[in-house]
């Protein structure tokens, strides 16, 4: 990772090659089971031919991320019909802090894209999805994983072993939308805090001492 990194200019830079290079790692598949639950097993598995999920692409360039110094956490997306949708109503994708910024950027290493407005600025995942609704998007980005960006979760703590980790998590959600309580008519999926309000995921993140 650190040869990857070598040469680059400012964090948006290093999170742009740790991206690209996660993308290439694998190809993405719809379904994949018995999986490694951490960013060396996908890895050390996607280098013997096993391909992942969106899920996968998001634990691994986060890890990756973090592992350069680069603080960075796991976002799962759902759909505003999540509760009743059967299939496709979730996304999975990472957002870094870019501390020479003082800002967070939507990193979404399945389709190699990142947060970036048009004059250059990181844009975290509520802005990049507020600009793709809005009059002239600056991007491309598939229709099916847009639709996905109505309610976005979080971990509070990204440290592994995962059983290592302190418990909690939160769901942001848009103002007037309730909190959904199962995910495409299944499983349930509730975090421990529900809120109306960026600020409250958008704070610089808490670094271990």
């Amino acid at each position: 990772l650190d040869a990857i990194i070598a040469g680059c200019r400012g964090d948006m830079e290093r999170v742009k090659m740790i991206c690209a290079w996660v993308h290439t790692r694998w190809s993405h598949v719809g379904d994949a089971n018995s999986q490694p639950h951490d960013p060396m097993g996908l890895l050390d598995a996607a280098a013997k031919g096993d391909n992942f999920r969106c899920v996968e692409y998001g634990i691994t360039v986060a890890g990756c991320l973090n592992a350069v110094g680069i603080p960075a956490r796991v976002v799962g997306a759902r759909s505003a019909d999540v509760e009743t949708r059967p299939f496709g109503a979730g996304h999975v994708f990472a957002e870094a802090w870019l501390a020479d910024r003082k800002k967070w950027m939507f990193v979404d290493a399945q389709m190699n894209i990142v947060g970036e407005s048009g004059s250059g600025e990181p844009l975290n995942a509520l802005e990049f999805r507020n600009a793709l609704v809005g009059p002239q998007p600056t991007f491309l980005y598939p229709d099916g994983l847009a639709m996905c960006m109505h309610y976005f979760d979080y971990s509070n703590d990204e440290r592994y072993p995962i059983d290592t980790r302190a418990k909690g998590s939160v769901t942001l959600g848009p103002v007037g939308a309730t909190e959904p309580k199962v995910f495409q008519r299944i499983w349930s999926n509730q975090s421990e805090r529900y809120t109306h309000d960026p600020a409250v995921v958008y704070a610089p993140p808490a670094m271990p001492e």
